[in-house]
């Protein structure tokens, strides 16, 4: 957030070391200008007085940095700090490829060696570092007055959403996710280099001051951030805009945004009272609220406090920052581990992932079919949240689990007096799924009435609620699953064939566990990981015949039964590994008719099974073979023989 900041309040600060300002801007100690106007106070006095209007270009500066040459371009070195020379080799190859000058660091202490001596553009960072990590690394940046500005990409394979947020309170500016991918890499050190040197360009144009006010002006109001300023005794300076997530409306006055600053239990005024009372910035304190439409947001806040020309203290600059999207993308990438949280990388299901893109956003007709517990909800919600009804409602709807009377009315609605107990007007789940998407789970369970009245919704989108003759239309996507054959139930006069085409604008059939083996470590380790962090034990995973179990026995329940076998596992172990004991006792007597191994040989071990067992032990060899069945040599000679490193 310091570096948005930077880019409309320029103004520079003094420090007692500095190797390098051509990154942060800093024009040196050398201006004296005591007009009228805010400025930048750090946590020392030590600062120079500026005029927030001097630092902005005149009209006719440019800023060309859409297709930015770095082999020609100042700012182009870069540090990488990663104890892991596999990491290093890599980013290094693909950065010095792009034009870039790199240099690495193996530990905290040998970066601070770096970053003291030498002038980087931008830090790759690694969080995981024996010794000093990445964390303490950036705070001790963070602590120098030249390197304050200074771009930080933290490179992490962190899942949870509270680590990240650490890297942000600690002055990180970004990150990067485990296994990264090249092009992303490339386009966030580009995005920050761009701004790192249009933040240069503008502080250059210091002198021309004729038409520095529009720009401000300008700029400020175009940001997608809002900046708001703050007096000592609450009151609001200026605005570039009502934040939705702090007033209740986006129409909201500044009167509201007032009373909100003035409300002693806000967030908003005990993070600018914190600015008053320790004369330090706050940077990035996450809030969770909802806005007017009750979705919750996530909300970063930062204050810089600003001094008059005199340098007494005369208020505070508060940045509020919409950060819910980025949070939500965050999260839904670590929770895929396939894809839209869905969970298996096996070859059937990259073909489903495949189909799903396809037709997310189609507006035909999808019928899921699949064996119970094989996650027809989630390829659903996979629909909907993939396509452009996403920000509609996702109604569902359990058809097995209501009587043929009450699935009518809470499908339709009904009005007041339309039947004994209906003691008010109601609507149904169409119409409520209105604009998005409606899940009819269990559709072959619906009886041939009903059959007949969805038919008539799927071909003209109009229906009537009942005890009512108006006809109510709406624009609902269908979304429908079964677990039984529609075709046999067709061909017994138990499903109308109409209503199976209509239903089955587009199929998804879904495999049963059994037949998509190769995920099973995958699944284990992510319930794993759910359940052992709610029982709060030191388990450290699977004994091998425990996982072997897993992979023999046929999963009747599917991935529903492969979930509740875990959780049981996780809160009946008491030692370090799972064993036999621990699972429900129909699997662990499960005997398979084959005696054979599936490990015994490498031609029966197929590589997405060596994989995905490699991932959910975390590439440790000893863990792996253990999983597997096999001795470690064994387990190196698999590797080898599928080319896997």
């Amino acid at each position: 957030m310091n570096s948005v900041l930077r880019f409309f309040l320029n103004c520079p600060v003094r420090s007692k070391q500095v190797t390098s300002n051509k990154l942060h801007g800093i024009p040196g100690p050398g201006s004296s200008d005591h007009r009228s106007g805010f400025l930048l106070r750090g946590r020392e006095s030590d600062v120079t007085p500026c005029h927030l209007s001097t630092y902005f270009p005149p009209k006719d500066s440019k800023n060309e940095m859409n297709d930015v040459d770095y082999k020609e371009s100042a700012f182009n070195s870069i540090l990488i700090v990663d104890d892991e020379p596999n990491n290093i080799q890599l980013l290094g190859s693909i950065l010095k490829n792009e034009g870039f000058t790199v240099e690495f660091a193996m530990d905290g202490e040998e970066a601070m060696d770096w970053v003291c001596s030498s002038s980087f553009d931008l830090i790759l960072l690694d969080v995981n570092m024996p010794d000093m990590n990445g964390y303490e690394v950036c705070k001790k940046i963070r602590e120098i007055d030249h390197l304050k500005e200074i771009p930080i990409i933290f490179l992490s394979a962190l899942k949870e959403l509270e680590d990240k947020i650490r890297g942000f309170e600690v002055g990180g500016n970004d990150y990067v996710t485990k296994p990264f991918h090249a092009e992303e890499v490339k386009v966030r050190i580009r995005n920050h280099l761009q701004l790192a040197e249009t933040r240069h360009s503008l502080s250059e144009a210091v002198a021309e001051k004729e038409h520095s006010n529009l720009l401000m002006n300008a700029i400020i109001q175009g940001i997608p951030e809002t900046l708001i300023a703050v007096d000592k005794d609450f009151n609001l300076l200026s605005v570039n805009r009502i934040p939705n997530p702090i007033c209740d409306k986006p129409t909201d006055s500044v009167e509201t945004l007032q009373k909100v600053f003035k409300d002693k239990d806000d967030v908003c005024h005990r993070v600018i009272k914190d600015t008053f009372e320790s004369g330090a910035p706050v940077t990035n304190r996450m809030v969770f609220r909802a806005d007017s439409k009750k979705r919750k947001r996530t909300i970063s806040l930062s204050t810089i406090p600003l001094a008059g020309p005199s340098l007494d203290f005369q208020g505070t600059l508060l940045i509020v920052n919409d950060i819910t999207r980025l949070t939500e993308l965050e999260a839904k990438l670590q929770e895929r581990q396939g894809f839209r949280n869905i969970i298996g990388k096996s070859e059937s299901m990259q073909k489903i992932y495949a189909l799903l893109e396809q037709i997310a956003d189609v507006e035909t007709s999808v019928l899921i079919f699949g064996e119970s517990g094989t996650g027809k909800e989630l390829i659903a919600e996979a629909l909907h949240y993939g396509s452009s009804r996403s920000k509609g409602p996702l109604i569902k709807v359990n058809c097995a689990a209501l009587s043929e009377s009450l699935l009518e009315s809470e499908l339709f609605g009904h009005v007041k007096g339309a039947f004994t107990g209906a003691i008010e007007n109601r609507i149904g789940r169409f119409q409520a799924a209105d604009q998005g998407t409606i899940f009819l789970d269990e559709i072959g369970d619906i009886s041939p009435q009903m059959q007949v009245k969805l038919l008539r919704v799927l071909e003209q989108k109009e229906f009537e609620r009942i005890g009512e003759s108006k006809t109510n239309r709406v624009n609902v996507r269908v979304v429908a699953a079964t677990n039984v054959d529609l075709r046999e139930k067709i061909e017994k006069k138990a499903f109308r064939e109409d209503l199976y085409y209509r239903l089955k604008g587009m199929l998804v059939e879904l495999p049963p566990l059994r037949k998509r083996t190769e995920d099973i470590p995958l699944l284990c380790q992510h319930f794993f990981d759910t359940f052992n962090k709610s029982v709060n034990k030191p388990i450290e995973g699977f004994l091998d015949q425990t996982m072997h179990r897993f992979l023999t026995y046929p999963w009747p329940g599917n991935i529903r039964e492969l979930r509740n076998a875990v959780e049981h596992a996780c809160i009946l172990c008491s030692g370090t590994y799972i064993s036999l004991e621990h699972i429900p006792k129909e699997i662990a007597e499960y005997q398979n008719k084959s005696t054979e191994s599936p490990f015994l040989y490498a031609s029966k071990l197929k590589k997405e099974v060596l994989i995905q067992t490699l991932e959910a032990n975390r590439w440790n060899k000893a863990k792996t073979a253990k999983a597997l069945g096999i001795g470690r040599n064994t387990l190196y000679r698999y590797m080898e023989k599928h080319g896997i490193d």
